[in-house]
């Protein structure tokens, strides 16, 4: 059966590998399978599905050593079944941490949150927003002059992060900076505090967001986000009985999802 035909309950206690089926909904492109003992973060950039709009988009980073290194993209239209896509991903890499855009994709955020308990994801730590629920304060809030594109751009040029993918290279040649007020004639040019990026020729640079995002959480916030330790350690007779994977920790029922190189 198809991942995106799962649901979450079943999804929770699988465990994923990869089948080499066409999908036409998208792809997942990978270039390094997880490694035992390395860690890894995603960056996700998300969409509404439509067909010929926006892509959902995904960087995985291993971030085991500098410089930072891609292993994996996902980027198709999937709409609201990104979540199982995205999910299968961050498990496969080891519970993955999550650092996602918020405007569109709270509801998928807060889905992988409820309905999938994954609790290794990217929320807002201000002080004054900490009395409210987590699942309010998932993702990452896309702003003018964001401080993302600024440190990726920055990474980049100082070799720090390596990216594989061709098609995101490409989109990050095409990607530039640009005003809103440009669009209104005779407008003055705008502070640097209210530009924001966009792709030269039209569409979006949702694998240039996606890459940004999984450079800043690991680079600044992932460290703030400790994985929640299983109830049972390994070698204990709790984990030799299997209680980590009963309890959703870890699985046994195989499911597959597509991977198309580029």
């Amino acid at each position: 059966m198809s991942l995106l035909d799962q649901t979450p309950e079943r999804l929770k206690g699988a465990a994923f590998r990869f089948s080499t089926l066409a999908d036409p909904t998208g792809r997942v492109t990978v270039w390094e399978e997880p490694k035992e003992d390395h860690t890894y973060v995603v960056g996700a950039d998300f969409a509404y599905g439509i067909e010929g709009r926006d892509y959902d988009a995904a960087c995985v980073l291993d971030i085991t050593t500098r410089p930072f290194v891609q292993v994996a993209e996902l980027h198709g239209h999937w709409g609201e079944r990104f979540d199982r896509v995205l999910y299968a991903a961050l498990r496969w890499y080891g519970d993955a941490f999550l650092l996602g855009e918020r405007q569109v994709g709270l509801p998928t955020l807060r889905r992988l949150y409820r309905e999938y308990e994954h609790r290794t994801m990217y929320y807002q730590r201000d002080e004054d927003v900490k009395s409210s629920p987590v699942t309010d304060r998932l993702g990452w809030p896309r702003v003018a002059n964001d401080i993302t594109t600024r440190e990726f751009r920055r990474a980049v040029q100082d070799r720090q992060v390596i990216i594989k993918s061709k098609v995101t290279i490409e989109q990050m040649r095409r990607t530039v900076w640009y005003s809103p007020k440009e669009r209104t004639a005779g407008a003055d040019r705008s502070r640097d505090e209210a530009l924001q990026i966009k792709l030269n020729g039209g569409g979006s640079p949702d694998l240039v967001i996606a890459a940004m995002y999984a450079y800043y959480a690991a680079a600044f916030e992932a460290v703030h986000f400790p994985k929640p330790p299983k109830p049972y350690a390994d070698n204990t007779y709790g984990a030799l009985l299997g209680w980590n994977e009963r309890l959703g920790l870890g699985g046994t029922n195989s499911v597959s999802f597509t991977k198309r190189s580029t």
